[in-house]
């Protein structure tokens, strides 16, 4: 299983589903697979994707009852998030120097 690093509580099946489909379980034994977030600045997109991302936005804000993501994304719009933090690198480097 792909699961070195995840630092995201409740999200293990989801990405177990998403390296299941990406990789053969032969592949995942010898693969280093790793889960590594980043961020979202709506304000740093290009004006394309800012396009993208509007059409998005305005259809999560039809959803009457929105999951705890949704809503987080909506939120990002208007406050950029960074989940990104150095120390989930850490797997990374060790794998490369088994």
């Amino acid at each position: 299983m792909c699961l070195r690093n995840v630092k995201n509580p409740g999200r293990e099946q989801e990405l177990k589903v998403f390296w299941d489909r990406a990789l053969t379980a032969g592949q995942q034994k010898t693969i280093g697979c790793f889960y590594l977030r980043g961020g979202f600045d709506y304000n740093k997109l290009t004006a394309k994707d800012k396009v993208l991302m509007k059409m998005l936005k305005v259809r999560l804000q039809k959803i009457k009852e929105r999951t705890e993501d949704q809503q987080g994304m909506l939120d990002a719009y208007d406050k950029p998030v960074d989940f990104s933090d150095k120390e989930n690198i850490r797997p990374l480097i060790e794998f490369v120097l088994e």
